[in-house]
C-alpha cells in the first residue's frame, strides 16, 4: 500500500511539472527517470539498492549467512 502511494504522489508530481515545463529539463528528467523505473527488472535494481543502502552507506543492515551464535 505504501509503495502504491508514493508512486502515485510522485508520479502526479513529475507529471505535473513536467507538463508546465514542456520539452524542458524537468521535462526530460521525468521521462528519463520513468523510461528507467519501467526498464529495469526487479532484481537488478534490488542488488543496486541493497549495495548502496547496505554496504555503501551503511543505512540498513544486510542479511547474513552466519549463525546466530
Amino acid at each position: 500500500m505504501v509503495t502504491i502511494i508514493v508512486a502515485v504522489l510522485s508520479g502526479i508530481t513529475l507529471g505535473t511539472f513536467a507538463a508546465l515545463r514542456h520539452n524542458g529539463i524537468i521535462d526530460y528528467a521525468a521521462m528519463a527517470f520513468a523510461v528507467v523505473g519501467i526498464s529495469v527488472p526487479n532484481f537488478v535494481l534490488a542488488t543496486v539498492l541493497i549495495q548502496q543502502l547496505a554496504v555503501n552507506w551503511n543505512l540498513l543492515p544486510p542479511a547474513t549467512w552466519s549463525s546466530p551464535l
